[in-house]
């Protein structure tokens, strides 16, 4: 009686925070889609977008978008996006919808790019990837507190203006150097936590596909 007692109490304070929360209480743990913000490649580049449109994060959305995509629309943060992302909504009708779109498979373009077709609601989109390289650095700001990291780094025309390699064909081995642009302040190498060049796949375009005529 006294358990029956306490599962009552425990349900009247969850009603008042709200029913969701009354609802995950029995339903147990969430088993919809880890989504984690990742680039490395286009199928993640695809659900990192799809996610930051369902949450309505400019901020994340900002980070999905290409260079190319910036200079078209003339984003230069997310102030800028979010000007950018109302006008999409205006002339792409649903694309706000694009969150919980089916997603084709991946369709090749040529080296470096690629698209995928996105459906719901009767609506269809396409979305273009490009291949963009980087560089990053992230160091430890304060000795005292590990999690305070700051991160510098930008988008990179060519990869081998930071990225040398050297083929050994005696040994059989490549030599590779990395070289980062300068910073502007000083980091001792102990407060390293990553240095990083590579790719990112990043939105080129987000287009209406428009239904084929039947005359």
């Amino acid at each position: 009686m006294r358990a029956a007692r306490t599962l009552v109490a425990v349900a009247a304070c969850l009603l008042g925070s709200g029913c969701c929360n009354f609802a995950r209480w029995f339903c147990g743990p969430d088993d919809s889609d880890w989504v984690s913000e990742r680039f490395d490649t286009p199928g993640a580049a695809i659900a990192t977008l799809k996610e930051a449109i369902r949450r309505a994060d400019t901020v994340a959305i900002t980070r999905c978008l290409s260079e190319d995509f910036k200079q078209q629309t003339g984003v230069r943060g997310v102030l800028e996006t979010a000007l950018v992302w109302q006008r999409l909504r205006e002339e792409v009708p649903g694309i706000h919808l694009l969150g919980y779109a089916e997603v084709s498979e991946r369709r090749p373009l040529g080296p470096g790019r690629c698209e995928y077709e996105l459906e719901i609601a009767g609506r269809r989109m396409t979305v273009r990837l490009i291949r963009q390289p980087y560089w990053e650095l992230a160091w430890i700001y304060d000795p005292d507190d590990p999690d305070d990291l700051e991160p510098r780094g930008e988008p990179l025309t060519d990869l081998g203006s930071v990225l040398d390699t050297r083929l050994d064909e005696d040994e059989g081995t490549t030599d590779v150097a990395i070289r980062l642009p300068p910073i502007d302040v000083p980091v001792e190498l102990d407060r390293i936590q990553r240095a990083a060049v590579g790719f990112e796949w990043k939105v080129q375009r987000i287009d209406p596909v428009e239904p084929a005529d039947d005359c």
